[in-house]
C-alpha cells in the first residue's frame, strides 16, 4: 500500500481491516501509534457490533488495511469496549475532545423532530414529517445548519437541516406543513463509517 508508505513483515494479525501489530509505516494526518484521539464525527453502530461514539477516546493501533483505495485516509484507533481497532478517517479525529455543542446550535445526544418531506430511503427505511430524531455528531462542513441524526430503528445517521427542536415547533406549528421557515428543510444524506 504505497499511498501510506507502510512496509510489512507478515504474518501480523489482521482484524476488522486493521493492524494489530507493530511495523514500520507513516500514518496519514502525521498521526502515530499510541497517540491519543478523540472521535468527532457522527456516532453510529458498526456492522461488527462496535461503535463510534461521538467525543469518545481512543488510542491509534497502526494503519488503516480495509484495502478500498481510501486507506490513505484512514487510521486505526482502538476506542473502550470495541472488541478490534475500528478504521477512521483522519479527518472525523481530533487530537482535543470535541465540544458537544455544534456550529448550527444543536448539542450532541439532543432530541430533535425531523421536519422534511416524507420519503424512503435506499435501504428502504422511512423517514416521516414528525419523527424523533436524536443529534449524533456534526453535519456536512459545506452545509453550516446541518447535523447528523440518527432516528429510532435506523441503522445509520443521516445528516440534514430538516430539523427542529419540539419546542420551536409549538411557536410555529404551521413548520410541519412548511409554512415557515425555509430554511429547516434540505435533503438528508447518509454518513458513511468509511
Amino acid at each position: 500500500i504505497s499511498s501510506c508508505n507502510i512496509t510489512w513483515k507478515l504474518p501480523c494479525g489482521i482484524s476488522m481491516g486493521q493492524a494489530t501489530c507493530s511495523h514500520d509505516y507513516s500514518l496519514p494526518g502525521d498521526f502515530k501509534e499510541g497517540d491519543t484521539v478523540y472521535y468527532a464525527a457522527a456516532s453510529q453502530i458498526l456492522p461488527s457490533g462496535d461503535s463510534l461514539v461521538f467525543g469518545t477516546k481512543g488510542e491509534v493501533t497502526g494503519p488503516s488495511l480495509v484495502l478500498d483505495g481510501s486507506d490513505g485516509e484512514r487510521v486505526a484507533v482502538q476506542f473502550p469496549g470495541n472488541a478490534n481497532p475500528v478504521s477512521c478517517l483522519v479527518s472525523g479525529l481530533s487530537c482535543k475532545a470535541p465540544d458537544d455543542r455544534l456550529k448550527p446550535g444543536w448539542k450532541v445526544g439532543e432530541l430533535l423532530v425531523y421536519t422534511g418531506p416524507n420519503r424512503e430511503l435506499p435501504q428502504g427505511e422511512r423517514l416521516r414529517t414528525g419523527m424523533r430524531c436524536e443529534v449524533v455528531g456534526p453535519g456536512a462542513t459545506d452545509r453550516a445548519s446541518s447535523v447528523a441524526v440518527l432516528f429510532p430503528g435506523h441503522t445509520e445517521p443521516l445528516v440534514t437541516a430538516s430539523v427542529a427542536r419540539a419546542e420551536d415547533l409549538q411557536l410555529c406549528p404551521n413548520l410541519l406543513q412548511m409554512e415557515c421557515l425555509e430554511t429547516y428543510v434540505a435533503k438528508p444524506e447518509k454518513v458513511s463509517a468509511r
